[in-house]
């Protein structure tokens, strides 16, 4: 103890006058609230900066940050030198008691800050566990969510870590802050028992270890916290400390801090509160605290300093132990124990988990019915062996990994589909015996070696895909399986994007939201994302860009709104689950992470993915691709309609008619059905550059859609790898034309013949391209070598590659190859897939996906392939959650105009119908814009329907659903079946439903006033406003013109009315006032109270129903409720030939026709294509990529594709605001229904818009309506 205490000593007089932070916050305080700006490297680098001696990062009930800022000064070390960074967390200390009461009867709760800060590795694990209970813990209550730490909790688990966590009382916000300042406003008995109870309690937790926290401050609370906090100091002989609670860096960052904190919604004390809460130096300090008192409080910041001791992170990831039921031995492998060495090594393996692997690989070889060949017997063995030497390396059975990424795919196929492969696991032919992939790698010739090497000894990583529907499903069984504190989804921090940060910097400064949706859609993009900030504001020298001038000029008419901007990007902003990540823990997850949840309560890691992975978790990913969902959802309509048969389970069900080992290859018409596009949503080829490249390549085998697969995706100047690959299928003679141009010798030929023969002489994948770099013929790389080489051409780092190019030709020198050889290899081949290339295995697996949805065509028909289609992409089936898709659906069912039938209210069903015999789709009740679950299941339980009366009677009159539900079934031909003529369906039915007002009051005149005889109740209808402007709801302040008014009333009615001038202002008594206006008015009420005004004001009513619910043509009902046109399009009826030469978009030639060539200001000829007219309905926009859908007259949904700019030109909303109100002068033009006229080209399957060479001055022009003869065009945007 004395040796502890001489070192703790000798450690606070080195750090005289340099304070040690020991409470600060990054943005991760911000996952539940809006808290810092601090970024975790920045908040260390200042503190370092200005002489601190170390800092804590105790954030709000979280310990996120703590990993990277390990790294961080891990990295930084030598830089950094002795400066000590701690782990801690602010916690919300509560006692359960008063907090459950308190919550059952709404009364308000304080949630106390607290802080505690692990002193060894043992206290970070008890931090661990006590923030994972309090996320355990977690409620929303008043609409915030609350973290609690339960007093008697922290009490019990201290017992364990006593001495291995110090204490800290917080802020302002604190339990004992709060009592002592009570206190002292309320000097009571009661008071004071409180802050005595409270201090023994926490003497009584952590002992030496307890800390009384004062704050720099100017406001009130605090300062007489800080002495009140002295005072008790010395009573109990607890240390006090000095910290600033950073939630900033400085005084320069308080605004941009004040803004970020304030764009959350509510109110927030910003101003006072936060005025000092940054990281401060000793120097600052002293402008709030005596000199002598801040000496001390330094002092014991680093007592506490002193007490820290190291604390890691880095962990080895631990593979679960694999269960490993009863079974006998298999001994198919037996009598070829002597040739194979590793199958003989692993039946006689030490490890239980190696024999058990083993014979999961004979059973596998038996189900396969696999044979005992040499071919399959030596991969067995090579793959073994790579195996047997990565588990010595490791130090742990790499059989494990395996037998346990079997048993959570045999867990996914209880509830979902399972994908064929993702990644390099195909390559591996132990993962397909075992049934954790579903291709034979020696059958579709994919190398091991892709997958594992014992030359890169490391864990694998098998992705699995899934049906997304069936994500929560499956997550959820995998916790029941290995428990559910061995299982955590792996948490994601959201953060600040360039486009969120605007919308956010907007809102903190009081920016109307559409400006500020303005002002985001100026931001520029490129290939892969838009700019960040950074580059908006000073451009991108590396990427040759300039400052984004126009998106610069609207944020300098704000002041420091680009100052809150470059401040709050790339913020932490929230948490949520990632995409595909879980974690499967060996012993719980408290040993390598802590858990905390969503906001919708899920369970997550506390650490990201990284972090995460640093800490030892094993990851595996859980992916899904809505491809799975279509097929699941085809594989259900089949066994419906009696087309397959159900085996018992969904995986034998599936094996049977679509695993891979079963499905049609080769069939010509089933190829013909992709080319001609009957195959709908083709997985992989959806987009207009996957069409393209079915179209050029016409594949007529699954090798060909491998290529195509690949080959669309590469990108070069000159000819495309995809153009060249089509020449030289077509004539394979042009490969070897080129290959004798450039100057290769008949032995070089061959060798490449070897390598690219059968992909028609073009290298096309990643293991193309490390197979030709391995070649000892041409560089010799080593796997590892080659392997490096992958990775740099798969990240396109140009650096990389060209580190690769210099090894690449030195190898080759060393093999002897020519440079010419090494010329071709390296420009024609290689370089191709510098831009982006994909890797064989994951070709071959997702491609394989393609072909079942092809085999589902071929063998039961396209109608039901396009029913699943159609039911996924409206969001029935899938990610539900998320509801209808309806812009999906739009342009789905506006491509397939003639196949879709209208609903029927009797036959539909929520989703879409195959009806075999008239191969065609019956429309479903969800994709019904505006209907709702709850009415589709009303009207399903309710059927049959005899006719629209038997209808109205069963669901209308019990009010079973709205009425404007029914006119959503009425729009969308529902009842069509009983009454054909929709608009005489609607006009009855508005009728039947518009309340029948027999007799009126005058509470109704104001509805028929303008009907009234103005000659005949002239002088009534002027007493009548007249009142109107003294009483009631629309009385007007008093004016010298209404005084006239009425002394002009006294003289022209003989009444008695009293009244007075209050403060000079005429107030008249409304009782004598209403006798007299009752008598003048009654000829009025005596109409008002009639039968005509009664027949008249239910006109008016019956008209304002179909003002507001019934306008527009049957076809604009169409589009507004199924988003499709059934018959005719609303353009048909529209003169559109009498101003426009409008094109059909399909008869256009796909690649745009030059007209001639123009010099630009380089004095370089520019093309100048030919322009043309189209027209159609916007049905969905796509912001990110600037892209609208409009759905066409003849040539169905059209995706038009427009610059950044005018993207954001046209989708504005252009609007005028006056103090609160706000006018909207001009809305998007791309909001849904919006009718556009286009000029432009078409460039594959996209229309570019273009005006050049043309009369017309805007590429974009909007219908506002239209008559017989005349269009009535909006040519320009509205200007501000």
């Amino acid at each position: 103890m004395a040796r502890l205490l001489r070192s703790i000593n000798r450690s606070i007089e080195n750090y005289k006058k340099k304070p040690f932070l020991t409470h600060s916050h990054t943005d991760a305080s911000n996952f539940r609230l809006r808290d810092a700006i601090n970024k975790p490297e920045e908040l260390i680098d200042y503190c370092h900066e200005i002489g601190l001696s170390g800092v804590v990062i105790t954030d709000h009930e979280t310990l996120s940050s703590h990993v990277k800022a390990h790294k961080y000064v891990e990295e930084n070390k030598e830089r950094l030198g002795d400066f000590k960074l701690g782990f801690g967390n602010e916690i919300y200390l509560v006692d359960k008691e008063d907090t459950m009461e308190k919550k059952s009867l709404n009364q308000k709760i304080s949630f106390h800050h607290f802080i505690l800060i692990a002193k060894s590795q043992k206290g970070y694990e008890g931090l661990k566990k006590l923030s994972s209970k309090a996320w355990y813990n977690s409620f929303f209550y008043r609409g915030m969510e609350r973290v609690p730490t339960y007093k008697d909790e922290l009490m019990s688990l201290m017992q364990e870590y006593q001495g291995e966590i110090i204490a800290c009382t917080a802020c302002v916000g604190g339990e004992l802050p709060q009592s002592l300042i009570s206190y002292h406003d309320k000097p009571t008995p009661e008071n004071k028992k409180r802050v005595h109870d409270f201090i023994v309690w926490l003497k009584g937790v952590f002992g030496e270890d307890l800390y009384f926290e004062l704050q720099p401050s100017k406001n009130r609370d605090q300062l007489v916290a800080n002495e009140m906090m002295l005072k008790v100091s010395e009573a109990y002989n607890v240390k006090c400390i000095v910290s600033t609670d950073a939630h900033y860096l400085n005084k320069k960052y308080a605004p941009a801090h004040k803004i970020y904190l304030t764009a959350s919604e509510g109110e927030r004390e910003v101003d006072e509160f936060y005025a000092t809460t940054y990281v401060m130096g000793y120097e600052e300090l002293l402008e709030y605290f005596d000199e002598e008192l801040l000496d001390v409080l330094v002092d014991n910041t680093n007592e506490i300093r002193s007490k820290l001791g190291t604390i890691t992170f880095a962990q080895e990831t631990k593979v679960p132990k694999a269960h490993i039921p009863k079974y006998e031995m298999s001994q198919l492998f037996v009598p070829h124990y002597m040739e194979y060495e590793y199958i003989r090594k692993y039946a006689e393996s030490r490890y239980d988990i190696d024999r058990y692997y083993l014979h999961l690989i004979a059973e596998g070889m038996v189900a396969k019915k696999q044979d005992l060949n040499k071919e399959n017997l030596s991969r067995i063995n090579t793959e073994l062996d790579e195996l047997y030497h990565i588990t010595e390396n490791l130090g742990q059975p790499l059989s494990s990994y395996f037998v346990l990424s079997k048993d959570v795919v045999d867990l996914m196929w209880q509830v979902s589909l399972v994908g064929v492969s993702r990644g390099s696991a195909c390559c591996f032919y132990l993962n397909y015996l075992l049934d954790i992939v579903q291709l034979n790698p020696i059958k579709f010739n994919l190398p091991h070696w892709r997958f594992l090497s014992k030359e890169r000894p490391e864990l694998p990583d098998i992705d699995l895909d899934s049906e997304g529907s069936k994500r929560h499903e499956i997550i959820q069984i995998t916790k029941d399986h290995y428990g559910e504190e061995n299982v955590l989804n792996m948490g994601t921090f959201t953060t600040e994007g360039t486009r969120s940060t605007v919308l956010t910097s907007c809102r903190g400064l009081g920016i109307d939201k559409d400006i500020a949706h303005n002002i985001a859609n100026l931001i520029p993009t490129r290939k892969g994302g838009i700019w960040s900030l950074h580059e908006c504001f000073y451009g991108n020298p590396k990427e040759g860009t300039k400052p984004a001038k126009e998106f610069c000029r609207e944020v300098d008419k704000y002041e420091g709104l680009k100052e809150a901007m470059l401040s709050i990007e790339g913020l932490i902003s929230g948490r949520g689950q990632h995409a595909s990540g879980v974690i499967i823990f060996p012993d719980g997850y408290i040993k390598q992470n802590a858990m905390m949840k969503t906001t919708s309560g899920l369970p997550i890691t506390q650490f990201d993915a990284e972090d995460s992975i640093y800490m030892g978790g094993l990851k595996l990913d859980y992916l899904s691709i809505n491809a799975l969902d279509r097929i699941r959802t085809a594989l259900d309509l089949l066994l419906e309609h009696g087309k397959i048969e159900w085996q018992g389970s969904l995986r034998a069900t599936y094996n049977k008619y679509f695993h891979p080992d079963v499905l049609e290859m080769e069939s010509p018409k089933m190829f013909d059905l992709l080319f001609k596009g009957h195959v709908l949503n083709a997985f992989q080829f959806e987009t207009a550059v996957g069409q393209q490249a079915l179209t050029k390549i016409n594949p007529r085998s699954f090798d060909e859609l491998c290529a195509g697969n690949s080959l669309m995706r590469l990108s070069t100047d000159g000819e495309q790898p995809l153009d060249k690959y089509v020449r030289f299928k077509n004539n394979i003679q042009d490969w070897y034309e080129e290959m004798k141009t450039a100057g290769l010798n008949e032995e070089e030929i061959k060798i490449l013949e070897e390598h690219l023969l059968d992909r028609y002489g073009i290298c096309d994948t990643q293991e193309g391209l490390m197979l030709l770099a391995m070649d000892e013929r041409i560089a010799g790389f080593s796997l590892t070598q080659a392997n490096k080489f992958r990775k740099a051409v798969a990240k396109a780092n140009q650096k990389l590659i060209e580190d690769q190019r210099i090894k690449f030709y030195e190898g080759g020198e060393k093999t002897g190859a020519r440079k010419v050889f090494l010329d071709y290899v390296w420009n024609k081949e290689l370089k191709p897939q510098f831009g982006y290339s994909f890797s064989l295995p994951h070709i071959a697996g997702y491609t394989m996906i393609l072909m079942i949805e092809m085999n589902i065509c071929h063998r039961y028909g396209a109608i039901y392939w396009k029913t699943a289609c159609l039911s996924v992409n409206a969001g029935m089936i899938g990610e539900t959650e998320k509801g209808t898709k309806y812009g999906a659906i739009a342009k789905a069912v506006g491509d397939m105009k003639g196949d879709i039938l209208n609903p029927d209210i009797n036959l539909s069903n929520k989703e879409f119908t195959p009806l075999e015999e008239e191969n065609k789709i019956l429309f479903g009740l969800k994709p019904i814009a505006g209907l709702g679950t709850d009415a589709i299941e009303k009207i399903i339980e309710h059927r049959p329907y005899k006719s629209f009366g038997d209808f109205f009677k069963k669901i209308v009159d019990p009010g079973l659903i709205s009425e404007a539900k029914v006119v959503s079934l009425i729009k969308a031909g529902c009842f069509d079946s009983f009454y054909p003529n929709r608009r005489l369906l609607m006009i009855d039915f508005v009728k039947a439903i518009t309340p029948k007002k027999e007799k009126l009051t005058m509470v109704q005149l104001p509805t028929i006033i303008h009907l009234a005889d103005k000659q005949r109740f002239g002088t009534e209808l002027e007493v009548y406003k007249f009142r109107n402007k003294l009483f009631g709801r629309n009385k007007v302040p008093m004016t010298r013109e209404i005084e006239q008014e009425f002394m002009d009333f006294l003289q022209a009615y003989p009444y008695q009315v009293d009244y007075e001038f209050k403060d000079g202002k005429l107030c008249v008594d409304q009782k004598t006032f209403d006798k007299a206006y009752k008598e003048i008015i009654e000829p009025l009420r005596m109409w008002v109270t009639s039968p005509e005004a009664a027949e008249q004001f239910n006109k008016i009513k019956m008209k304002e129903f179909w003002a507001k619910h019934c306008q527009g043509t049957i076809e604009a009902w169409e589009m507004e409720t199924l988003l499709f046109y059934s018959k005719k399009h609303e353009l048909d009826y529209m003169p559109l030939h009498n101003y426009f030469n409008i094109a059909n978009f399909n008869d256009l030639p796909s690649n745009p026709v030059i007209t001639g060539y123009k010099k630009n200001r380089r004095g370089n000829d520019v093309p100048q294509y030919k322009i043309d007219v189209i027209a159609g309905t916007v049905v969905e926009k796509n912001k990110q990529k600037s892209l609208v859908h409009v759905l066409t007259q003849d040539a169905g949904v059209v995706t038009v594709r427009y610059s950044k700019g005018q993207f954001a030109h046209y989708d504005k909303k252009v609007v005028r605001v006056h103090g609160k109100e706000k006018e909207v002068l001009d809305p998007s033009w791309f909001e849904r229904g919006s009718k556009l006229v286009l000029v432009g080209f078409r460039r594959g399957e996209e229309f570019v818009l273009r005006t050049t060479g043309t009369q017309f001055k805007h590429s974009t022009m909007k219908i506002k309506g239209y008559d017989s003869e005349k269009l009535y065009l909006q040519m320009a945007k509205v200007a501000e």
